[in-house]
């Protein structure tokens, strides 16, 4: 077991490898050197603090925000493009996953991952993504029909094992 001074580098040194912020103080425990020191340098050299304060937390969550509408307007882009017959189903999917990590994000920044996250919040996010793949599936079924009617095959309505007698 260290002492003295070799115990407080010891110390600093295990808080930051234990995910404690670097700040100015564990700076200047790790190197000697006084916090005034490091707060000169810091403020010469245009450091920026990593502190997650109320303005820091308002900025991520205006990014957040701004980032989940972006994701939303492409989503809703790739919905038209879907309508008029062009799916790009790779391309959704990826969106959808952005998007849910954005909104957890979003979640954790606020604060509500423990307290709002839940087994009924997880459960009506897995049917809304049921009813939108379940829409997304029947125009593909649509857009199948369509096509192969315009090869001259006979449509047949999904289900009823292609025996169209009509």
């Amino acid at each position: 077991m260290a002492s003295g001074k070799a115990a407080e580098v010891q110390a600093a040194a295990r808080a930051l490898f234990e995910g404690a912020p670097a700040d100015l103080e564990l700076i200047s425990q790790l190197s000697g050197k006084t916090v005034a020191h490091f707060a000169r340098i810091a403020k010469r050299d245009g450091w920026r603090s990593r502190e997650i304060g109320p303005d820091s937390l308002a900025a991520l969550e205006n990014r957040l925000a701004a980032l989940a509408t972006g994701m939303v307007d492409e989503m809703e882009r790739l919905g038209f493009s879907a309508l008029s017959g062009q799916y790009d189903k790779q391309r959704i999917d990826a969106l959808s996953a952005l998007l849910k990590i954005v909104e957890r994000l979003d979640e954790f920044v606020r604060g509500s991952w423990h307290s709002g996250h839940s087994a009924e919040k997880e459960k009506k996010d897995d049917a809304e993504l049921a009813t939108a793949l379940a829409l997304v599936d029947a125009r593909i079924v649509e857009l199948a029909c369509e096509l192969a009617a315009a090869m001259g095959g006979k449509p047949s309505l999904a289900g009823d094992g292609g025996a169209n007698t009509a």
